[in-house]
């Protein structure tokens, strides 16, 4: 993969310790990295980046496509449009901003971060998607 420019890959045992949660993916693993080398890490190989990306297009088109889809004149609540937009949004944001830069030079503590706020993209979606469900059928 080194062929292709990237940071020089890492196999499961070389990586670091809180990455070593799947025995099963046994190379391509990123060095840590600054957030610069974690964004460039996206023209590269590895073996987070197809996550990346089929995280990362659904964002692009939930953020610009989305908002010309819902019918904002059919709404008695606008606000009801702007809850389903975020709870599309949330999930696929946590999730690249995790598997982007999971591999940062900040080690665990960053991780752990960018872990919850990847599950908080989850509980953001069923929270939202069910608040907004309540209201259109009991509103």
């Amino acid at each position: 993969m080194a062929f292709l420019g990237g940071a020089r890959l890492l196999d499961w045992a070389s990586s670091p310790p809180h990455l070593q949660f799947n025995r099963f993916v046994l190379t391509g693993y990123r060095p840590a990295s600054s957030g610069s080398g974690c964004l460039r890490s996206l023209f590269y190989l590895h073996n987070e980046l197809g996550n990346i990306y089929t995280h990362g297009i659904p964002l692009l088109g939930f953020l610009f496509v989305l908002p010309l889809t819902i019918p904002w004149a059919q709404l008695s609540e606008s606000w009801l449009g702007v809850v389903h937009y975020l709870a599309c949004i949330f999930p696929q944001l946590g999730s690249v901003l995790y598997h982007l830069f999971m591999n940062h030079e900040g080690g665990p503590a960053v991780y752990h971060t960018l872990l919850t706020l990847d599950m908080c993209g989850v509980c953001m979606v069923n929270t939202l998607g069910e608040l907004k469900r309540s209201l259109v059928i009991h509103g």
